[in-house]
């Protein structure tokens, strides 16, 4: 059985304030993780990810990723992610 999924953020916030918390999290092939002109995703927590990709899921970034100065990551694209 094959999953996929599509998340887009048009606008707004995503705010992640959590410990190792995710942004937007895309798997598998077919899958999109979006974050449009406008949207912004804000990193606060210790080790939070703003897009998560894995298993050739596909990750764009249009908007803003915007990180606090204690060990969050921008952006992390696995093995087998385009």
């Amino acid at each position: 059985m094959k999953q996929t999924g599509h998340i887009e953020k048009l606008w707004k916030k995503i705010n992640v304030v959590e410990e190792s918390g995710i942004g937007m999290y895309a798997a598998g092939s077919g899958s999109k993780a979006i974050n449009h002109v406008g949207a912004e995703i804000n990193l606060s927590g210790q080790d939070s990810i703003g897009m998560y990709l894995t298993d050739s899921a596909i990750g764009e970034n249009y908007g803003t990723i915007r990180t606090t100065p204690n060990n969050t990551k921008r952006w992390n694209s696995w093995s087998g992610c385009n």
